[in-house]
């Protein structure tokens, strides 16, 4: 499934590749933003596993970009 390219004022990269310009490879999709939540209601342990530090938000889908960089969902981790 093509998801888009980068939205405007987000970032996407790959939790296992620092680069996102090597299409073809598979990782998890991790997203940054102003228009990404900052966190759960009133939960903060979900909160820390959703999350790195660094304000990343884990989406648990792993996708790759193709040579034009479009995003691409592979699968969600839940159903590796």
């Amino acid at each position: 499934m093509n998801l888009a390219t980068t939205l405007e004022r987000s970032a996407l990269f790959f939790l296992d590749r620092p680069a996102i310009s090597e299409a073809g490879r598979e990782g998890e999709i991790c997203i940054r933003g102003r228009n990404v939540m900052i966190g759960y209601l009133n939960n903060p342990e979900e909160t820390r596993s959703a999350f790195w530090d660094d304000g990343w938000l884990r989406s648990g889908d792993v996708g790759l970009f193709d040579e034009d960089g479009y995003l691409y969902s592979v699968q969600s981790e839940s159903n590796r």
